[in-house]
């Protein structure tokens, strides 16, 4: 006969991403400028579960890592040329709440979370090539995301996720403040037992 597929609320997921941060705008006394990040990467891995009686909705414990490469020209009233280079890498705690379409085998999301993220800055400041300063600098501050994206169920126990987040950030450094902000294409794997 037929017979319903076990629920399995739980899951463990696993993901990769393509990061496309926007300009980081920096604040430091007396000064305000945007720096380029470069586009970088992601990887993370969370846990989550969906109620059985309210299978629209999913709540997720989340860890990830992300990088960037980041540059800048900097404009000096002297003859000198200059430039910023450096390493941005963050390490994000979230919490996400998802509302998701419950039937089939196709789930599209939609959802919110909020956290903590370590931003990790390790740059070096040249004129007319020299190096002139170096810094490494970290700060944990409040960070939240919005999703989007869908699960497919390629097995009973088994989900291939694309999903879409916008990351923000603010930390507070030595001697500036930081925004960074991100748009992430995402894919994984969710395992439920």
């Amino acid at each position: 006969g037929d017979a319903k597929a076990q629920v399995r609320p739980f899951y463990v997921g696993v993901f990769g991403g393509y990061t496309m941060p926007e300009d980081m705008q920096v604040d430091a006394p007396g000064l305000s400028y945007d720096i380029d990040l470069e586009n970088g990467g992601m990887l993370g891995v969370k846990f989550g579960y969906i109620p059985p009686a309210a299978r629209f909705l999913a709540l997720e414990v989340e860890l990830n890592g992300m990088w960037n490469d980041y540059d800048r020209q900097v404009v000096f009233t002297t003859p000198f040329t200059g430039t910023e280079e450096g390493d941005a890498t963050l390490a994000n705690f979230m919490f996400n709440a998802l509302l998701r379409y419950p039937e089939g085998r196709l789930h599209p999301y939609v959802g919110f979370g909020i956290g903590w993220s370590t931003v990790n800055l390790d740059g070096r400041e040249y004129a007319d090539g020299v190096l002139v300063a170096s810094y490494d600098d970290d700060d944990t501050s409040f960070a939240w995301q919005f999703l989007a994206g869908l699960t497919f169920e390629i097995a009973p126990s088994m989900d291939l996720e694309l999903g879409y987040r916008y990351f923000w950030t603010e930390p507070e450094f030595s001697v500036s403040d930081v925004e960074f902000k991100s748009h992430i294409a995402t894919v994984g794997l969710n395992f439920h037992f």
